[in-house]
């Protein structure tokens, strides 16, 4: 008899071990497969995208600075970051470079903003940890019961099928759950952003320096405006306006972007109508514009950083969300069912 229990524990242990690893590796392999768009190590590529991005733009600046020009080979290696860094970076550079303008300055503050991106990565990942934790818990806390109720509960072993049934269930509710918690987290970490419009937040950095380039180069703010505009995302370029001295009719074409949109969003969609009014003033009054557009980008990433924050530090209260609906419901039903099953081996339900 303790043989044939030890025969069954051994069963069911390497059951809810195959199904968790099996799991793992579909979501591994096809991460597009999850309803929740998840992917697994996107944080992880995203960190080693912005190092690459720093260490090309240090190394093009030190080449600068040392009285070489850049080569194809220097540009490929730029491109070649990933995305989207480096096609941002090298239509900025080619664009300034026609237009005759400095690099070295241009380089430098992309490098700062790579590098300042780099630090903001780390330390939203460092503000979710907590959150990422209680999410491989809850994923890994009922196959976990099941092998220790099947353990301490008597009679269950009559039942061995109808238990490994119950454990499967409840581990995909808890992996479900985990993962859940995983893609609140990677949506906290942007801010609330749809993973469709974070790459506005990088856009809107670089179109600031592109912008400072051009008129450090000689070039008026209006025509700044026009050839930077051209890099933009197509919403972003209906949200903003063509032109630095248009109308703004275009705001009404992009009504349902307003309704659907976080706060940082809709940020990024008004911020081309205030920066406009920055540069028209600069050029009403006369004076160098490049100190107000550095203060201008300087307090948009301060208030990219403020949004992001204040998602993360609400993430703790969301992720309850998940381990309420889908965890908690599976774990007391797998406790019940273990009773139920007890009871009934027992002769209490007919069994």
């Amino acid at each position: 008899m303790a043989v044939a229990l030890d025969g069954a524990m051994a069963n069911l242990v390497a059951s809810v071990l195959l199904w968790m690893f099996a799991f793992y590796l579909i979501v591994l392999c096809f991460p597009d497969l999850s309803a929740l768009g998840l992917k697994w190590t996107q944080h992880s590529r995203d960190l080693e995208i912005v190092r690459r991005a720093h260490q090309s733009f240090l190394t093009a600046r030190e080449k600068l600075s040392s009285g070489w020009v850049l080569e194809e080979s220097d540009l490929e290696r730029i491109k070649g970051v990933g995305a989207p860094w480096g096609k941002l970076a090298l239509d900025a550079i080619e664009g300034i470079r026609l237009s005759g303008g400095a690099l070295s300055p241009t380089l430098q503050r992309l490098q700062a903003v790579a590098f300042h991106h780099e630090e903001s990565l780390k330390n939203a990942r460092a503000r979710v940890s907590q959150t990422i934790a209680q999410a491989t818990v809850g994923a890994a806390l009922a196959p976990v019961l099941g092998i220790l109720l099947y353990a301490l509960l008597p009679g269950l072993e009559s039942f061995f099928y109808s238990w490994i049934g119950a454990c499967f269930f409840a581990s995909m509710s808890g992996m479900v759950a985990g993962l859940w918690v995983y893609h609140m987290a990677e949506v906290a970490r942007w801010g609330g952003v749809k993973s469709g419009h974070r790459v506005w937040l990088l856009e809107i950095i670089v179109f600031f320096e592109r912008i400072l380039a051009f008129i450090r180069s000689g070039v008026t703010p209006d025509v700044a405006w026009n050839y930077s505009y051209q890099d933009l995302p197509l919403s972003l370029q209906r949200a903003w306006g063509a032109t630095l001295w248009g109308s703004e009719e275009s705001l009404t074409g992009i009504t349902p972007l307003f309704t659907s949109c976080s706060k940082l969003e809709l940020y990024c969609l008004g911020l081309g109508v205030r920066f406009k009014e920055l540069l028209k003033i600069a050029c009403m009054e006369g004076v160098s514009t490049c100190e107000r557009v550095e203060s201008f980008a300087a307090g948009v990433r301060l208030e990219i950083e403020s949004h992001q924050k204040a998602e993360v530090e609400k993430l703790g209260i969301k992720a309850l969300q998940p381990l309420f609906i889908l965890v908690a419901p599976s774990i007391l039903g797998l406790f019940a069912y273990g009773l139920y099953l007890s009871l009934k081996a027992e002769g209490y339900f007919g069994g």
